[in-house]
């Protein structure tokens, strides 16, 4: 769960501690105070899009950094996966993420102290938090994200599963075959070019890092004079002395006899005798080597022009084929495999079809077991949000889930068959809000207010089946009031029971069932505004509920009706 949020420097917030409760932790205060950009921030640390004019004015970065404790296991597994988890066994069940937005238009994102890309971000965002503003209600029309919703309630991974791996081999059987079918009407010149960019490549009989082995033999080749007279040079120095009086093995052994005539004088000094007779073979050794480098250092006119000639050719296949040899191999092995499938044309297309029918049997058999496990799903799925709804003042509702077999022309690519990336089923949440009526499409039927308590419901409902430890609601209320708003704010704090929540409201009925309550308000500092959150309990909140009411003038009235929503039992009619 969401332990504390630190914020700076970010749009009208010049710093903010802000800490939450591990039940429902309601956020209130008036329109413009900052309550959608404390949300906003939050957004951004889980991954969301970031840009320059998020930092205040005058200020280089701005902050955000975010810590959670209670880790569920979904989690701790993804940070030892990732190796975000903490060094410290003390500390394995502490988060804290961080996000820095910085005024050259980059950004800098850490989990436990380490650096992490924006993706890793989202993916652990996802695990943590389920977040749920205003624009999602729209989204809830789409059939798509409907399909998606039961396929989260659904307990048919195994089934979900495997249609995805047969649609996948569906794709790749589909697009061979298609590739094999289309015009070969040039199949005869494309098959001649072919032959000739494998032969030219085959005949040229490449070694994997030949090039490097051949590019050091030519410098050898072309410095041998060079290479010879430092051999010489070399060898003179430290054993024959023709140039040199006195060569290094000269003084090396006369200081060796000296060191074992100190040996003798003084025992305890026979270490270094030892050393300056192994440094007298070592340099006797260094000096062989040397003259036998010299006798096989000759230069080669023959063999120079020859690797000459062969670097040239394998220069003009990296330009031709790859940058490297061992990419010009590997295009040779693509091509060979081209012109075989020319050559044997009939036959890669006869096993293409049989491939694709027993894909095609698959897929359409796995569609049709994943439609099944989701007709049942769908049945409890109705059951339990229809219960919900009843609970938020909508009595009469009615919610089916229509799903409908996809037909051909829906589909863009998929080569006239019944089936899509999501399976065979088409998606629609229908709605009945009032006794007798006809269940329909629930973006023809339900107002906003509606829509609000009806998503509401859904995400309870799946609350009960997901791991996402921390719900957040944007102003879940919005379009409803009176006894609906009561219902909305038993449900939230119902919910808060087995997931933190955090809720943004307008509403006083929903503000007053929340364990923890933060007032947000906009203030000026030396003619700066700032954003500035407190926590309001006893009769600051009594008194903040009241304002809701009335405005800031609090009366008599408006203080006795918050008093009566604070003490007023969950699921108590307001009255």
């Amino acid at each position: 769960m969401l332990e504390a949020l630190r914020i700076t420097n970010y749009a009208i917030i010049d710093q903010l501690d802000v800490e939450f409760g591990p039940a429902l932790t309601v956020i209130t205060g008036e329109t413009g105070a900052g309550k959608s950009i404390l949300l906003g921030a939050f957004r951004v640390l889980l991954g969301g899009r970031a840009t320059t004019d998020m930092i205040r004015s005058g200020a280089k970065r701005a902050g955000i950094e975010g810590i959670f404790h209670q880790l569920s296991e979904s989690i701790i597994h993804w940070l030892n996966e990732n190796s975000f988890a903490p060094d410290d066994a003390d500390e394995a069940d502490t988060l804290i993420l961080r996000r820095d937005l910085l005024a050259g238009g980059s950004s800098r994102t850490f989990i436990n102290g380490r650096a992490a890309s924006v993706s890793q971000l989202k993916e652990l965002g996802a695990l943590l938090v389920d977040m749920h503003g205003q624009n999602d209600h729209s989204r809830l029309h789409s059939p798509a994200v409907q399909l998606q919703v039961l396929d989260s309630f659904g307990e048919y991974s195994k089934e979900l599963t495997e249609y995805r791996a047969a649609y996948a081999e569906w794709r790749l059987s589909r697009e061979r075959f298609d590739q094999l079918s289309s015009d070969q009407g040039d199949s005869q010149r494309r098959k001649d070019f072919l032959e000739f960019q494998v032969q030219e490549i085959f005949q040229a009989e490449i070694k994997a890092g030949e090039d490097t082995v051949l590019d050091t033999e030519r410098r050898r080749l072309h410095n041998a004079e060079r290479l010879r007279i430092i051999c010489s040079d070399v060898y003179d120095m430290l054993y024959e002395g023709d140039r040199h009086e006195n060569p290094v093995i000269t003084q090396v052994g006369a200081a060796s006899r000296l060191l074992q005539e100190m040996a003798v004088l003084d025992p305890g000094q026979e270490s270094m005798a030892t050393e300056a007779e192994s440094a007298r073979f070592a340099v006797e050794d260094l000096a062989e080597r040397v003259r036998h480098y010299s006798e096989i250092v000759a230069g080669d006119p023959h063999r120079l022009e020859e690797i000459e000639n062969r670097l040239e050719l394998l220069r003009s296949l990296k330009r031709k084929y790859g940058s490297t040899l061992e990419a010009v191999l590997s295009t040779a092995e693509k091509l060979a495999a081209e012109l075989d499938d020319i050559i044997n044309h009939g036959s890669s297309l006869e096993e293409a079809t049989t491939n694709l029918k027993a894909a095609e049997e698959s897929v359409n058999n796995t569609s049709v077991i994943l439609s099944a496990a989701r007709k049942k799903a769908g049945v409890e799925f109705d059951d339990r949000v229809q219960g919900a709804m009843r609970e938020l003042e909508l009595p009469k509702a009615v919610l089916k889930i229509s799903l409908e077999a996809v037909t051909p022309e829906a589909l863009d690519s998929s080569g006239g068959q019944k089936f899509g990336a999501t399976g065979m089923d088409i998606c629609e949440f229908l709605v009945s809000l009032n006794a007798g009526e006809v269940p329909r499409p629930m973006r023809k039927v339900a107002s906003g207010g509606e829509i609000s308590r009806i998503m509401l419901a859904i995400k309870s409902v799946l609350a009960q089946r997901d791991q996402i430890p921390t719900l957040v609601f944007d102003e879940i209320d919005t379009g409803i009031s009176g006894e609906a708003a009561a219902r909305v704010g038993d449900r939230l704090e119902i919910l808060s029971s087995s997931h933190q929540i955090i809720c943004i409201t307008h509403l006083p009925q929903v503000a007053a069932r929340g364990a923890r309550h933060l007032v947000v308000e906009k203030t000026a500092v030396k003619d700066r505004t700032i954003t500035a959150v407190r926590v309001v309990e006893g009769d600051s909140r009594t008194t903040a509920l009241a304002q809701m009411l009335s405005g800031a003038q609090v009366d008599e009235t408006s203080r006795k009706f918050a008093e009566k929503l604070l003490a007023k039992p969950a699921g108590a009619k307001t009255g």
